[in-house]
């Protein structure tokens, strides 16, 4: 977290650095060298730097950061000749009491890290940094704060945090989150791991009254439940077999099969929808448990989908809803 006031991933970038002055080793590298190469898995990070350290630019940022870095590991490191230069061996290096592990190209506990730091910000309800796909101005960056009507709703746990940003990681975020005066109110957990993964997105502004989107509010993060988008359900199409699914065929599949599963067996708790689809060999290895339940978010945003008003108990025995045809639902 470093102490420079808000939040900061350092850990990936003092892993950089105690991992590049070893690899030099006796040599020394200044903070430019140091940072020639590096790339920051938290894109909103360097969003962060820019706003309060007022860099022109992510190469600064860059800088910026590494910079910081170099100063967590105290008189681990020493200047020398206008660059930095490790003074202990390298599996003695410690930060925060913990040693430092060799930084990698890719590596699955930074990716981790960086999603933890970014889910702890969202339970603090810190201001989010991400890509918008804006209709008029194309893709850049924007700064968004959590409505104070959202802040009123727990954030997702942290384990349904991680199972959704591998469904984004895999397909991106399919429902837009909704924005009210300029502010999230709905959706801040999908825009902090698209922040994260530098996945651009699409927003929906809300209009209305004050109460207007106090219910709206209410009605997506606890009931779970969305106003259709059309009062006529679509009809979902699943791709010709035997052919190598692309990420629209695939998320165009889920939809499918949930709706033929729904319309097969009657209305279904998600756990169970989710075992039905574990024998569909061709969709199993896409679906997750965050993705089962965005996907089937989309069909009740399309209308398609309804929230029947009635549980049943999972195999652990907690309540879940009932998810039914938006035309069986009618009926009853």
């Amino acid at each position: 977290m470093g102490d420079v006031g808000y939040a900061l991933e350092l850990m990936s970038p003092i892993r950089h650095v105690a991992t590049e002055l070893d690899r030099v080793f006796p040599q020394a590298l200044s903070i430019p060298e140091l940072a020639a190469d590096y790339v920051h898995s938290v894109p909103s990070d360097l969003s962060r730097i820019k706003f309060h350290e007022h860099m022109p630019n992510d190469e600064a940022a860059t800088q910026w950061l590494i910079s910081e870095a170099v100063k967590e590991l105290g008189d681990q490191v020493i200047p020398v000749d206008g660059g930095w230069r490790l003074t202990v061996l390298f599996q003695n290096l410690r930060y925060m009491d913990s040693p430092v592990t060799r930084a990698t190209k890719s590596d699955s506990s930074d990716d981790r890290r960086t999603l933890k730091a970014a889910y702890n910000n969202l339970c603090e309800h810190r201001a989010i940094h991400v890509l918008v796909n804006g209709r008029r101005d194309g893709i850049r960056e924007r700064r968004f704060e959590i409505h104070p009507l959202a802040r009123g709703i727990d954030p997702p746990d942290e384990a349904l945090f991680m199972d959704l940003a591998q469904d984004i990681s895999l397909f991106g975020v399919i429902i837009p989150p909704v924005l009210y005066l300029g502010q999230v109110l709905d959706g801040r957990a999908r825009l902090a791991i698209a922040g994260v993964l530098g996945v651009p997105v699409e927003v929906e502004e809300f209009f209305g009254m004050e109460a207007d989107a106090r219910h709206r509010v209410r009605s997506l993060n606890l009931c779970r439940c969305y106003e259709p988008a059309k009062p006529e359900p679509e009809i979902v199409h699943f791709p010709a077999p035997g052919r190598r699914l692309n990420k629209r065929q695939v998320t165009e599949g889920i939809l499918c099969e949930i709706t033929r599963l729904l319309r097969e067996y009657g209305p279904l708790t998600d756990e169970e929808i989710r075992g039905f689809m574990a024998e569909n060999q061709e969709l199993a290895p896409y679906v997750t448990d965050g993705g089962l339940r965005t996907r089937r978010g989309v069909l009740v945003h399309r209308g398609i989908v309804r929230n029947t008003g009635e549980r049943r108990r999972t195999k652990a025995g907690h309540p879940s809803t009932l998810w039914g045809l938006t035309e069986d639902v009618h009926q009853d």
